[in-house]
């Protein structure tokens, strides 16, 4: 049967075992046995260009997953000594991102370096699921203003290696504002009007908000909401400035038909 572990190599990106064993056709072969930091392993059995015995495995580690196999194989006349790596795929890092609102010039994000120790590590930035920069050269960037719309995006990073093994990041929410905030006028009854003003993203700043009515009254400020009747019929330019909670400015001139 096979022999029990005889060496084990751990490291924070997860840990390789190696040991003497037999294949199924009863051939000697060094078992290798590889586990990764969610808990998923895979295995591999190595051997040498000759047959025989196998002696003096050793393996040494990198500390981030990585490991390097060597054992001798066959006679001392005419074996072989045997190197083989064990790549860990770059290690889990952490990506930041803002966590207010954000206009979407100012959406950024930079991330950790993903800890590695073969080779480079490239990185892909992916926008609510679809990779929007591909082989990013730097670790911080401004997200592409296309497909920013008002929301809460959800953003990773995928690291891949020299040898194609993936990383992806875990998600981070990215709130997004561009639009400035909306101004709606309703006619009501009795030479009336009602004027509405919000902002459905990062929330109007109601302290900027300003409404003249245009028949000479007072304006109201501070108010995401005024009606207002006119002393006489006739034809008003109601004017509008607001501004939402990440500055998004809007000014608006309606007319309307006081009855």
């Amino acid at each position: 049967g096979d022999a029990p572990p005889l060496l084990a190599v751990a490291g924070a990106g997860g840990g390789t075992t190696a040991w003497p064993a037999l294949d199924a056709g009863g051939r000697p072969v060094v078992a290798v046995r590889q586990e990764f930091p969610d808990g998923q392993r895979q295995t591999a059995a190595l051997t040498a260009p000759v047959s025989g015995a196998v002696e003096d495995v050793t393996a040494g580690g990198s500390g981030l997953g990585d490991a390097l196999v060597a054992f001798r194989q066959g006679s001392a006349e005419a074996g072989a000594i045997v190197a083989a790596p064990v790549l860990a795929p770059p290690a889990r890092f952490v990506v930041s991102a803002p966590l207010d609102w954000v206009r979407p010039a100012s959406a950024r994000l930079h991330w950790q370096p993903a800890p590695h120790a073969i080779g480079h590590v490239r990185y892909d930035v992916l926008l609510d699921g679809r990779t929007v920069v591909r082989n990013a050269p730097r670790r911080f960037l401004t997200l592409p203003a296309r497909g920013l719309g008002d929301a809460r995006h959800t953003v990773r990073v995928l690291a891949t290696d020299a040898a194609g093994q993936q990383t992806l990041s875990a998600a981070v929410t990215v709130p997004v504002d561009g639009a400035a905030p909306l101004v709606t006028v309703r006619r009501l009854p009795g030479r009336r009007v009602r004027v509405t003003v919000g902002d459905r993203a990062a929330g109007l700043a109601q302290e900027r908000t300003r409404i003249d009515f245009g028949d000479g009254s007072r304006a109201v400020a501070g108010a995401a909401r005024a009606t207002h009747r006119y002393a006489r019929p006739g034809r008003r330019l109601i004017r509008v400035r607001a501004a939402d909670a990440v500055g998004n400015r809007r000014t608006a001139a309606i007319w309307v038909e006081a009855r």
